[in-house]
C-alpha cells in the first residue's frame, strides 16, 4: 500500500507536469504556427489566451465536481479530456478547431492541477505529506520553467504539432 501511494504521486505528477508544461509551450512555436496555419500572431494569441482563461474559469469547477463525485475519478476524466484534446490540438488544421481544442484541453488541465494536489494532501498523512506535497510543488514549478526549452526543442526537430502530441504517451 505505501508504494503504491508513491506511484500515485509519480502519475499526478506527470499529469499535472504536462497540463501546466502546456502553458508555456506553446509560446516558442507560435512564429511555426503562423506560418502552417496562414494566419497572424495577433490571431494566434488566442492559442495562449484561451488554455488560460479556460484553466483559471475551471479550476474551481473541477474541484468542487472531485468533492461531489471521488476526486479520483475526475481526475482520470480530466486526463482523458486533456490527451484527447492534445491529439485534436496536434492534429488542427485551422485555427479556430485549435482554439476550440486548447479551451477543451484546459479543462482537462484544470482539473488535473487542482485535483493532484487535493489527491496528494489526502494520500499522505504526517512527514510524507511534506514531502509528497514537496515534490509535487517542484514538478508544479519545473513544469511552467521548462516549457520553452521543452516547446523549442520539438518544435526545431518535429514541428508544432508535436508539442501537443507529447502529451499523449506521457
Amino acid at each position: 500500500m505505501k508504494q503504491n501511494k508513491w506511484i500515485a504521486l509519480i502519475a499526478m505528477s506527470l499529469g499535472v507536469f504536462m497540463s501546466l508544461l502546456d502553458v508555456t509551450v506553446v509560446n516558442v512555436a507560435l512564429p511555426t504556427m503562423a506560418k502552417d496555419l496562414d494566419t497572424t500572431f495577433t490571431n494566434l494569441q488566442w492559442v495562449l489566451n484561451i488554455y488560460t482563461l479556460m484553466i483559471a474559469v475551471t479550476l474551481l469547477i473541477m474541484s468542487k465536481l472531485g468533492d461531489m463525485y471521488g476526486r479520483k475519478k475526475i481526475f482520470m476524466i480530466s486526463m482523458a479530456i486533456f490527451v484527447i484534446a492534445s491529439a485534436v490540438n496536434g492534429v488542427a488544421g485551422s485555427l479556430t478547431v485549435l482554439n476550440i481544442s486548447r479551451g477543451v484541453q484546459a479543462i482537462g488541465g484544470a482539473g488535473l492541477s487542482s485535483l493532484s494536489m487535493a489527491l496528494t494532501a489526502s494520500n499522505f498523512q504526517g512527514k510524507s505529506r511534506g514531502t509528497a506535497l514537496g515534490i509535487l510543488g517542484s514538478v508544479i514549478g519545473l513544469s511552467t520553467a521548462s516549457g520553452p526549452l521543452v516547446g523549442g526543442y520539438l518544435v526545431e526537430q518535429f514541428g508544432w504539432s508535436s508539442i501537443f502530441f507529447v502529451n499523449i504517451p506521457v
